[in-house]
C-alpha cells in the first residue's frame, strides 16, 4: 500500500511538471512556425497533445475540486476578477469567443489553485525548478544539435531560442530558473549540491546567449533587489530606514539610467522606441479611449483584420499579437474596472508577500515577493496577465492563494509550510 501511494505521488508530480513545461509555450509554436511539417499532421499532433494535457489538468483538479473552489472563493480579489472577466461577455466584440477562452482561462486558474492547495510551497518550488531545468536541457539540445530551430537567424544575430519561438520567451524563463536556483541554495543548510551550481551557470549563460534585452535588465534588477530582502528581517526601526535608503539608491540609479537613456539603449542594442513598442502603445491607447471603462471583452480585441486590432496593425505597419504590455492588454479586454480589480489583487499580494518575507526568514518564503516583482516587470514589455495556459498566470494564481492562506493561518503560529486543510 505504501509503495502504491509513493508511485501515485510520483506520477502526480510528473504530470504537474509536464503541464508546467507545456504552459511555457515550449516546442509547439516553434514547430508550427519553423519546422517543415505537413500542416494537417501538425494540427493532429497539436490537438492530441493539447487534449491529453487538458485531461491531465482536469483529472488533477478534480481530485481537489472542492478545496480548489473553496480556496479561490476565499481569495476575494482573485474571485471578483474572474467573475468580472466572465461578465465581459455581455459587451464583448465576440461573445462566443469570450466564453470559449474564459473556460480555458478558468482551467488555467484552477490549476494554479490546485498547485497551492496540493503542495507545500517548498514542494512547489522544487517542481517549478524541475520544469525549468527540463526546458533548459532540451533548449540546449536544440541549440547544439538542431541549430536551425534552436537559434534565430541573422536578423537576431543568431540569438539562442531553444525550444521556443522567440528569444525573449527563453530569456525570461531562464531568469525564473536563476531565481528558483538561488532560493533553493538559500534554503539548503548543507553544502550546495554541485548540480545547483551547474544549472545556475547554465541559466545565467542562456539568459545572455538569448540576447534578450528584457531578460538581461530583469536579471540585473532582481540581483540588485535580492540583498535588500535581508533588511526585512531586522528590527523595524532598522528595517524601515534601510529599505527606504535602498529604494532611494535604486531610484537614483534608475534616474541616472533614464537621463542617459540613449547611451544605455545603444549599449544593449536597443532604440528609443523600445523596438517599436512605444509606437504600438500609442496606437493601443487610442483604442482604449474608445471603450475606456469596460473594454472590448475578454480575448475579443486581437482578432486580426476582422477585429478592432485592425486599426492598430494599420497604425504600426506590422501585426502584433498583443500590446506587448500586460496592463494595456488587460485594459483593452476589461476596461479600467478590470485594471482596478487586478491592481487591488496585486497590491494586496505585495503587502502579504512583504509581511511573509519579514516575519518568516526562510529563503523560500521570499519567493512570492520576488515572483510578484518579476511578474510586474515582465508585464511592462510582454503580456502575461489573464493569459490562458500561461505558466506566469498559473504562478501568479498559486502565489496569490498561498499568500491568502498564510494570512488566515497567521494567528496559529509560525508558518513552516503552506497547505490548505482538506
Amino acid at each position: 500500500m505504501g509503495k502504491l501511494k509513493i508511485k501515485k505521488s510520483s506520477i502526480e508530480k510528473l504530470a504537474v511538471i509536464l503541464v508546467l513545461i507545456r504552459s511555457t509555450s515550449a516546442l509547439i509554436p516553434l514547430l508550427r512556425e519553423e519546422a517543415a511539417i505537413n500542416p494537417s499532421v501538425f494540427h493532429w499532433f497539436n490537438a492530441v497533445i493539447s487534449m491529453g494535457l487538458s485531461l491531465v489538468v482536469l483529472c488533477l483538479c478534480l481530485t481537489k475540486i472542492k478545496t480548489c473552489f473553496r480556496a479561490l472563493l476565499k481569495d476575494k480579489w482573485q474571485c471578483v476578477l474572474m467573475v468580472f472577466v466572465l461578465t465581459t461577455v455581455f459587451w464583448s466584440q465576440d461573445p462566443l469567443l469570450t466564453v470559449k477562452q474564459f473556460i480555458i482561462l478558468l482551467g488555467t486558474t484552477l490549476f494554479g489553485v490546485y498547485l497551492a492547495v496540493r503542495f507545500t510551497q517548498k514542494e512547489f518550488l522544487k517542481l517549478l525548478y524541475c520544469a525549468v531545468t527540463v526546458c533548459a536541457f532540451f533548449s540546449l539540445v536544440f541549440v547544439f544539435l538542431i541549430p536551425s530551430l534552436g537559434m534565430h537567424g541573422q536578423e537576431y544575430q543568431e540569438a539562442w531560442r531553444g525550444i521556443y519561438l522567440h528569444k525573449n520567451t527563453l530569456g525570461r524563463l531562464m531568469v525564473l530558473g536563476v531565481v528558483c536556483t538561488l532560493i533553493l541554495m538559500g534554503e539548503s543548510r548543507k553544502k550546495h549540491s554541485p548540480s545547483l551550481w551547474i544549472w545556475l551557470v547554465v541559466f545565467l549563460s542562456m539568459v545572455f546567449f538569448a540576447k534578450s534585452k528584457t531578460a538581461v535588465v530583469l536579471l540585473f534588477i532582481l540581483l540588485l533587489i535580492l540583498p535588500v530582502f535581508k533588511l526585512l528581517h531586522l528590527h523595524i526601526f532598522v528595517a524601515v530606514p534601510g529599505v527606504i535608503l535602498a529604494v532611494l539608491s535604486l531610484s537614483l540609479l534608475l534616474s541616472k539610467l533614464v537621463m542617459n537613456i540613449d547611451s544605455v539603449l545603444l549599449f544593449i542594442g536597443g532604440d528609443i522606441t523600445l523596438t517599436g513598442r512605444t509606437v504600438l502603445w500609442e496606437a493601443v491607447w487610442e483604442k482604449i479611449q474608445e471603450r475606456f471603462w469596460l473594454g472590448y471583452g475578454y480575448a475579443a480585441f486581437w482578432l486580426g483584420k476582422n477585429g478592432p486590432s485592425r486599426q492598430v496593425w494599420e497604425a504600426v505597419y506590422w501585426a502584433p499579437p498583443d500590446a506587448h504590455n500586460g496592463f494595456l492588454d488587460l485594459w483593452l479586454q476589461t476596461g479600467l474596472i478590470g485594471v482596478i480589480i487586478f491592481s487591488l489583487s496585486l497590491l494586496t499580494n505585495l503587502v502579504r508577500a512583504t509581511v511573509l518575507a519579514r516575519e518568516h526568514p526562510k529563503a523560500f518564503n521570499r519567493l512570492p515577493l520576488i515572483y510578484l516583482i518579476f511578474f510586474i516587470f515582465i508585464n511592462t514589455s510582454e503580456s502575461t496577465i489573464l493569459v490562458r495556459s500561461s505558466i506566469y498566470w498559473i504562478l501568479y494564481v498559486a502565489f496569490s492563494i498561498f499568500l491568502n492562506y498564510s494570512r488566515r493561518k497567521k494567528e496559529q503560529g509560525p508558518i513552516e509550510e503552506f497547505k490548505t486543510a482538506e
